[in-house]
C-alpha cells in the first residue's frame, strides 16, 4: 500500500503545538473533522481514548500511532503530525513522541488499517527518514519523504 493513497497533503500537521498526548489526539481528531473525514467527531475521540486506555499507542523510537476502528468514519482515514520537541506519550521505551499517525477506520475493514499501519511503522522506524522529517520545513516536504517520488506525480 502506498502512503499517498491514504495520507493526503492536507492531513499533515508539520508543527504540532501541544503539551500532552490528550491534546495531541484532540487536535488531530479535530483536523480530521475539519477535513470531512468523520461523521461523528466525539465518537472518534471516545474510541481513540478507549483504545489508548488499553495499551499505549506510543510504540517507541519517537512514534505514536493512536488508532481505532470506529463507526465515526466510512473508510480508513489518516492524519500525521510532527512534534519537534517531543511530547510524553507514555511510550513503551519511555521516549518522547515526535511523530504521530492518527488512524481511524470502520469496524468491518481491518485489512487496509493493518496494511497502512505496518507501512507507516516501517517507514518511521528508519532513522534517516525520521531525521529528514524533523528537518522538513513544510507539510509537502514531509509527504515527499514518506512517499516514493514516482507516486507524487499526477
Amino acid at each position: 500500500m502506498r502512503v499517498d493513497q491514504i495520507l493526503k497533503l492536507e492531513g499533515i500537521i508539520p508543527d504540532l503545538l501541544v503539551s500532552t498526548k490528550e491534546e495531541a489526539v484532540r487536535e488531530l481528531i479535530h483536523a480530521m473533522a475539519e477535513l470531512g473525514y468523520l461523521c461523528d467527531e466525539e465518537q472518534a475521540e471516545s474510541d481513540i481514548a478507549s483504545r489508548e486506555q488499553k495499551l499505549t499507542t506510543g510504540i517507541g523510537r519517537g512514534i505514536a500511532v493512536p488508532h481505532a476502528r470506529t463507526h465515526a468514519t466510512d473508510r480508513l482515514r489518516v492524519v500525521f503530525a510532527r512534534h519537534k520537541e517531543g511530547v510524553d506519550w507514555g511510550s513503551l521505551d519511555g521516549s518522547p513522541v515526535h511523530f504521530v499517525v492518527l488512524m481511524v477506520s470502520p469496524p468491518d475493514a481491518p485489512g487496509p488499517h493493518l496494511q497502512f499501519l505496518a507501512e507507516m511503522v516501517r517507514l518511521l522506524n528508519d532513522e534517516n527518514i525520521q531525521e529528514k522529517i524533523l528537518n522538513a520545513t513544510t507539510a509537502r516536504g514531509i509527504l515527499r519523504i514518506l512517499t516514493p517520488k514516482k507516486s507524487l506525480r499526477r
